[in-house]
This record gives structure tokens, sequence and C-alpha cells, in this order.
């Protein structure tokens, strides 16, 4: 009893705190990273819920991976290339995709440039 407790409180904060970084940080912010990292291993470990843990995982990943696209596109990308660099970032978000349902995602973030 004190364990399903326990279990519910922490998943509750770590719920809590997630909603709050992704609000006031940017996703590739080293805490929110670490964060998000943390808790797809409580998924996986604690809840036994991988499903869970590679929905977040891959959250994590798109959400990375969409923010550093957008600033390619504002800074080096013209008009012509947009087309080309969409189907390329489509890509390679496919290619992480195998990574993070394998269960590679935790070396995945953290080995993430920050």
């Amino acid at each position: 009893m004190v364990y399903s407790a326990v279990v519910g409180e922490s998943q509750k904060s770590y719920q809590s705190a997630l909603d709050i970084a992704k609000d006031q940080m940017q996703p590739t912010h080293p805490i929110r990273l670490g964060l998000a990292l943390n808790y797809s291993v409580f998924f996986y470990e604690i809840l036994n819920a991988p499903d869970r843990a590679c929905h977040l995982a891959k959250q994590v990943v798109h959400d990375t991976l969409n923010m550093f696209r957008c600033w390619l596109i504002v800074h080096f990308v013209s008009e012509e290339l947009l087309y080309d660099q969409t189907v390329y970032w489509q890509m390679v978000e496919n290619a992480f995709e195998p990574l993070v349902f394998s269960g590679c995602f935790y070396l995945l973030l953290a080995t993430l440039p920050i």
C-alpha cells in the first residue's frame, strides 16, 4: 500500500515538473532533457510501461529536432530549399523512431547535444 502511494505521488511530481519544464524551458535545456530521461526510466522500470516510456522519449526527440529544424530555417535556409529541408528532417525523425522503440532511447537522450 505504501509503495503504490509513493509511486503515485512520484508520478504526479514527475508530470508536474515536466509540465513546468515544457512551459518554461526550451526543448534542448539540460534540465528538461534530464527530467524527460528520468521520467521515461520511471515509466520503464518502476511502472513497467515501456510504451509510455517510448512515447515520452519519442516526443522529446521530436521536440528537440523540431526546434533545431526551425532554427536552421530561420538562420540558414532559403525558401527554395525549404521543401528539401522538410523532407530531410522527416527522414531524420523516421531514422530515430526505431531507436526509440527498440529501448535505445536511454542512450539517445543521454547523448543529445545540448
